[in-house]
């Protein structure tokens, strides 16, 4: 699931990374970058950073999300117990805020690579890692986290939610059809 949603992600990030540094529209930024970097080194750039990122956020809203919800509902904690609501924001909250922890570092470094199409700076995700890590310690792949991880926990609590619904719908359905 992380490559798939890579494949749509990452030139998103890096067409809307280009587009503020150029101040040209979407199209004249693609045409830009794949005249002058080619798709794979242009468009792409930065796609296996993506595939990390998409995959932890995938396993996230996807997996943890939802077991941890259902793990507050089920419990004794009489703030938790048979809530679907309130269960379902702590356990999207924490699964955003695990999320968001793990994969901001990559986020980071696959940002600055794909800020640097010429690769002056910073030719591979690895290389603006490091450099940040040596250069300006670890606190500096955490930059604009709070925002980041912000974002993720709303986005958790919609996926999760809604994926729980259509399971409830398509459940229902079911029932209703087996009854006939």
């Amino acid at each position: 699931a992380g490559g798939t949603s890579a494949t749509l992600y990452g030139p998103v990030d890096l067409i809307m990374i280009q587009q503020q540094k150029m101040k040209l529209g979407v199209f004249d930024t693609v045409k830009y970058i794949a005249n002058e970097f080619g798709f794979t080194n242009g468009i792409f750039r930065g796609f296996c950073s993506t595939v990390v990122r998409e995959a932890i956020y995938t396993g996230g809203y996807l997996g943890m999300a939802p077991v941890l919800t259902k793990t507050l509902i089920t419990s004794d904690m009489e703030m938790f117990k048979g809530k679907e609501y309130v269960s379902g924001l702590a356990g999207s909250t924490t699964a955003g805020v695990i999320a968001a922890v793990l994969t901001h570092p990559a986020d980071t470094a696959k940002t600055c690579m794909q800020a640097d199409l010429e690769c002056k700076t910073y030719p591979t995700a690895r290389a603006a890692f490091f450099d940040h890590l040596r250069n300006n310690g670890i606190a500096s792949l955490y930059k604009g986290g709070l925002a980041r991880t912000t974002r993720l926990c709303g986005a958790f609590f919609i996926v999760s939610t809604l994926r729980e619904k259509v399971i409830q719908y398509k459940s229902s359905n079911l029932q209703q059809a087996g009854g006939k």
